[in-house]
C-alpha cells in the first residue's frame, strides 16, 4: 500500500501537470499512475489528485478493453452506440 510520500509525489505531478492535460488526459493519467502503484493505488491516487475512486476504477476498466464488443475504439461511447445501432442503418437507408 503506498505511503505518504507516494502520495505527495503523485500531489506533485498531478499539479504541475494538470494545467496542461484535458479531463480525458487527467484520466488516462490517473489510471497510469493507479496501475503502476499496484495494491492501494487507486486510493492514493484518488486521494492525490481528489478523483472520485469509482472514476479511477472504471476508467481503468475501460481502458483495459478498447476492443469491447459494440465499441469503436476511436469514437467516445456514446457515439459508438449510435453507430453500431440498427436504427441507424434504417435512417441511413430511407435518406440513401
Amino acid at each position: 500500500m503506498p505511503d505518504f510520500d507516494t502520495e505527495r509525489s503523485i500531489r506533485t505531478k498531478f499539479g504541475a501537470l494538470r494545467p496542461l492535460m484535458t479531463e480525458r488526459l487527467r484520466r488516462h493519467w490517473a489510471v497510469a499512475e493507479a496501475t503502476a502503484l499496484g495494491r492501494g493505488g487507486i486510493t492514493a491516487v484518488a486521494a492525490a489528485t481528489e478523483m472520485s475512486r469509482t472514476t479511477i476504477t472504471r476508467d481503468i476498466r475501460e481502458l483495459g478493453e478498447p476492443d469491447a464488443p459494440g465499441r469503436d475504439a476511436d469514437l467516445p461511447p456514446s457515439r459508438s452506440r449510435i453507430i453500431d445501432s440498427d436504427c441507424f442503418a434504417r435512417k441511413r437507408e430511407r435518406l440513401g
